[in-house]
């Protein structure tokens, strides 16, 4: 049996038992395939957004399945267009997203086996959040709105998270470092071996961030007698909020 069918089969019955939680809406369910989440797929399409909307708590048991409704309006009585899902599961993930057939989810993982949906926009009053849950074939992103006025809920913004992290650049992202935002670049040597490095936040100012770039790497290993280290400033966000560094949310 394959991982995909085995995760499949451990949460048969967590879309009705979501609907049941929800009666208004079960009269007349959408259509909804369910995608266990089983981590990150490089070969997917991702936006990280501006951070998550998460749980506010763990799962409870198999019995109790957590649902938040993806809606198509920042309304209350409007469109369930997708479900994100949490049940405590033994060997197998906590975490799933009950949405359209032929749609790819997008979760994001921020904690060890903690994923949420990428927020895009908050409204004024914060009392709803715009998600990027889903790509459809095309890889255009598939929007929907998740009430925040509830303590199931919570939100976690990369412009607060990432800078109590160790970084690294994502792919796209030169390695270039300034004295400071938007000014002159200065020469910090590229790591001989790709991903050999560690940035170690100081201080932001708006998008930008001050780091401790140590090169070769000091996370989870004894720092290397010739290590370099320099202090500079990187766009961390990019002018949509989207991050430009990221951190394994696994550890070592």
């Amino acid at each position: 049996m394959s991982r995909t069918r085995s995760f499949q089969l451990a949460w048969c019955g967590v879309v009705a038992l979501a609907l049941v939680a929800t009666p208004a809406e079960a009269q007349q369910p959408p259509p909804l395939q369910l995608l266990p989440w089983l981590g990150y797929d490089p070969r997917a399409p991702m936006d990280r957004g501006r951070g998550v909307v998460a749980f506010g708590h763990e799962p409870a048991s198999p019995d109790a399945v957590d649902s938040l409704a993806i809606r198509a309006l920042p309304a209350r009585g409007a469109t369930v267009r997708a479900y994100f899902l949490q049940r405590a599961q033994a060997n197998t993930s906590p975490y799933a997203l009950a949405l359209r057939p032929g749609l790819t989810a997008n979760l994001v993982e921020f904690g060890y086996e903690v994923v949420g949906v990428p927020i895009d926009s908050i409204e004024p009053q914060a009392a709803w959040a715009r998600v990027v849950y889903a790509f459809d074939a095309a890889r255009q992103p598939e929007f929907g709105w998740v009430g925040l006025d509830s303590e199931a809920v919570r939100t976690v913004r990369w412009a607060d998270f990432l800078p109590t992290q160790d970084l690294f650049l994502v792919d796209s992202v030169p390695w270039i470092f300034s004295d400071r935002p938007l000014g002159s670049a200065i020469p910090i040597a590229a790591p001989p071996s790709a991903g050999d490095y560690a940035l170690h936040p100081v201080t932001t100012r708006g998008p930008w961030l001050q780091v401790r770039v140590v090169v070769p790497s000091d996370v989870c290993q004894d720092p290397q007698p010739r290590a370099q280290s320099v202090m500079g400033w990187l766009r961390y966000l990019d002018s949509r909020g989207r991050p430009r560094v990221w951190f394994a949310p696994r550890g070592c």
